[in-house]
Parts: C-alpha cells; sequence; structure tokens
C-alpha cells in the first residue's frame, strides 16, 4: 500500500493498524535501546510503568521520559 502510517484510521482500519505496530514496534525498542544504553532504556520504562500504570503512552509520553536521561546538565 502507498499509505503512511499517519493516514491509518486505526478504527476504520484497525487490522493494518495493528500490524504495522506489530512489525515496527520491536525495530523502534531496539534503537531506543541502542541510543539511550541499556541501563538507560530500562530505566526509561521503569519510569513510564510507575508513572503511567495500565495506560496508553504515546511516544511524546516516551520521549520526555528520555529526555531527561539524554540532556547535557
Amino acid at each position: 500500500q502507498n499509505q503512511s502510517f499517519a493516514e491509518i484510521n486505526s478504527d476504520s482500519q484497525s487490522k493494518l493498524y495493528r500490524q504495522v505496530l506489530d512489525a515496527k514496534g520491536p525495530a523502534l525498542f531496539q534503537m531506543m535501546e541502542s541510543f539511550l544504553g541499556e541501563v538507560t532504556f530500562l530505566s526509561v520504562l521503569d519510569e513510564i510503568d510507575q508513572n503511567h500504570k495500565y495506560e496508553d503512552v504515546d511516544f511524546s509520553s516516551f520521549e520526555r521520559a528520555s529526555v531527561g536521561y539524554t540532556t547535557a546538565r
């Protein structure tokens, strides 16, 4: 298909949306772990778990949790 992920309607195209997430999700997490390092990546996941337990987490929340660990102090 010639459609960007941003254009996929998660409600009307739920099967396609899920297939894309399942295909790209692991690669995204591998890249984030590679960039942040294993210890920091696991700390970010722990922080997200503590602050958003049982909630959907969008990328901006994940990014905010990560920036605190990558910004020069």
